[in-house]
């Protein structure tokens, strides 16, 4: 799909990457729409986590755990959306910062079935990720061409926002489920519309 405005809202692109989705297809004020909007699977699901972590006292490490997601959210949306040198490092630079803290916290490993699932769901957005970068050109012919309508369907980065994210809340979640057992504490998992887990702590211990 070829661009369907001359310039952006936002003006010429100043990041050192510009992705494989076509610029101002959808709407003049959001540069890549679909790799933009698909950062909400960052951004909902860690609010929510945020919410439940100080209401049920949790360790500080998952409060920044989720917050380092949401923050990644935020700036990999602004960055979709304007393409701005300075919202690339509000996406990059988060990243690092949340994966050490994920990384501080992964300590045991009791879990190992759900860590694996959240790696394989992180791996294969990484594989679409992969795919998207090395082969652009086809991808844009082929939705421009072939898909018609259903062409955002294979927005392959956008598929990796949806997967990654996904990945990176269970990751955080399990690992902040594994500490509490290990502390003493009794946590439950929930599902929400018996789809999407979240943790909560049952007994009103905190996690310290």
């Amino acid at each position: 799909m070829a661009p369907r405005f001359a310039s952006g809202f936002w003006g010429i692109p100043t990041a050192t990457i510009d992705w494989c989705e076509d610029n101002y297809s959808v709407t003049t004020y959001i540069a890549e729409f679909w790799n933009t909007i698909s950062n909400f699977i960052f951004i909902i699901p860690s609010v929510a986590a945020l919410y439940f972590a100080f209401i049920d006292h949790m360790d500080d490490r998952y409060k920044w755990c989720n917050g380092s997601v949401l923050t990644v959210g935020l700036g990999s949306w602004c960055f979709h959306m304007t393409l701005l040198y300075s919202m690339q490092l509000f996406d990059e630079l988060p990243m690092i910062y949340g994966s050490a803290f994920l990384i501080y916290s992964q300590k045991y490993r009791e879990a190992r079935n759900i860590f694996i699932v959240a790696t394989v769901t992180y791996a294969f957005g990484f594989f679409l990720w992969e795919i998207d970068q090395n082969f652009c050109g086809g991808l844009k012919l082929w939705r421009s061409e072939v898909l018609g309508p259903f062409a955002p369907i294979f927005e392959l980065h956008a598929w990796w926002h949806l997967l990654a994210g996904t990945g990176t809340y269970l990751s955080v979640l399990y690992s902040a489920y594994l500490r509490s057992l290990v502390l003493g504490n009794k946590p439950e998992i929930k599902y929400w519309k018996k789809v999407w887990p979240y943790i909560r702590i049952t007994n009103g211990k905190a996690l310290t």
